[in-house]
């Protein structure tokens, strides 16, 4: 089975390294650039996990990610964070709406394993 992500993230740079980091891997990539158009895509496109950036225009990561945890429950959810509160972090990890938070910027190796499922 083919993994399907979605990335969102507001900063078109940051999409490309996810598109150039996945070039080669057995993944469907899926890049939007808001909360709003994840929700969108999401409600057009079936995914196996949904990792976001936590600070974006309009909706932050974690209001994204525990909508699509009400939306979709099975999806599994990354939050990438370079910073952000991390109160409200800890508590989203608390409630499940996220799965990990994942330090931005990321190790590239750690996010391979992360989305191909080899750890």
């Amino acid at each position: 089975m083919i993994n399907r992500v979605l990335f969102v993230d507001d900063e078109p740079n940051i999409l490309n390294g996810f598109r150039r980091l996945f070039r080669k891997d057995p993944v469907e990539l899926f890049c939007v650039g808001n909360a709003e158009e994840g929700l969108v895509l999401l409600a057009e496109q079936e995914v196996n996990l949904v990792v976001s950036d936590y600070m974006m225009p309009g909706k932050n990561g974690v209001e994204f990610l525990a909508e699509v945890r009400r939306i979709y429950p099975l999806s599994r959810r990354i939050l990438l964070s370079g910073y952000g509160d991390t109160g409200r972090i800890a508590a989203a990890l608390s409630a499940g709406d996220l799965h990990e938070v994942l330090e931005k910027p990321c190790d590239n190796a750690l996010l391979r394993a992360k989305v191909l499922g080899l750890s």
